[in-house]
């Protein structure tokens, strides 16, 4: 379907958006960045029984999560996990119907899985059905000495992929609230405009060195009222890391204030990836 106006110009529906062609919930969808297709975690555990579980809008606003349980007992990043690949490919429909537009990929090795949550469809597949986006479905199979997740999804978004441990969890985010994500990290709570009260959750992802991320606090003059520094479960690897603080906020600070969470280039220190959370403190 075309929209066009003044017989046949490209339709202006806000002064941000102008339609000059068919489009898609991709292209009105406000991410402000392109996609990568591959991601490699290089691990080494074997012989491993998975589980899953998955959400959507649970934990992020517009956004779907995958919760793949290793059962490993470990609680730092040098503990032993396992390897896996994820890419993410644009799906043809007319032939497979059941795998959405767009399909994320994870293989993890030397490992098999349960059906928890999943139904059963044929010998070495199981898949349920969601169908909230952006997740249309969830595959299980199981290839050779190995599983295979296929994430069928209805757009493609900005996705992650990070570990958490004790126990070891593979963690896959797809989504969330455009003025929350940046290409190395996303803030999940709080959320934009939301209010909070002197002591509240800072919880988000990061791709970032050494794992530390930092953040800060400024009032509606732009001072800044507390600052500090995050650390994510995982940093400088392929694999993103979780993070999840309490903030305590001094209590002469109220009113309208930005939350901003940032890296900063191990180069030359320049800020990179920020994210501002307008919020009010109450």
């Amino acid at each position: 379907v075309n929209v066009t106006q003044n017989l046949g110009s490209p339709a202006v529906v806000t002064p941000d958006l102008t339609l000059s062609g068919p489009i898609t919930r991709d292209d009105v969808a406000g991410y402000r960045y392109s996609q990568p297709d591959l991601l490699v975690f290089g691990g080494n555990a074997t012989g491993l029984t998975l589980t899953q579980r998955f959400s959507v809008e649970e934990i992020a606003p517009a956004m779907a999560r995958l919760v793949i349980d290793t059962g490993i007992r470990g609680t730092a990043p040098g503990s032993s996990a396992p390897a896996f690949k994820a890419t993410v490919l644009r799906n043809d429909e007319t032939k497979q119907p059941a795998m959405g537009k767009w399909t994320l990929s994870l293989e993890i090795p030397n490992a098999t899985a349960s059906n928890d949550g999943l139904k059963e469809q044929e010998s070495g597949h199981a898949v349920a059905a969601v169908d909230r986006t952006p997740l249309r479905a969830v595959h299980l199979w199981r290839v050779g000495t190995g599983v295979r997740y296929d994430v069928a999804l209805d757009d493609l978004r900005p996705w992650r992929v990070s570990l958490l441990f004790d126990p070891i969890r593979i963690v896959v985010d797809i989504g969330g609230d455009p003025r929350a994500l940046a290409r190395s990290t996303a803030v999940y709570l709080p959320t934009v405009g939301n209010a909070v009260s002197h002591a509240f959750t800072l919880a988000g992802a990061a791709n970032a060195f050494e794992a530390n991320v930092p953040w800060r606090m400024r009032d509606a003059a732009g001072n800044i009222v507390v600052n500090g520094t995050l650390h994510a479960s995982l940093g400088t690897s392929a694999a993103w890391g979780i993070f999840d603080q309490q903030i305590a906020v001094p209590p002469a600070v109220s009113g309208n204030v930005t939350l901003e969470v940032f890296l900063l280039s191990q180069r030359d220190g320049i800020e990179t990836d920020s994210i501002k959370i307008p919020l009010s403190v109450r």
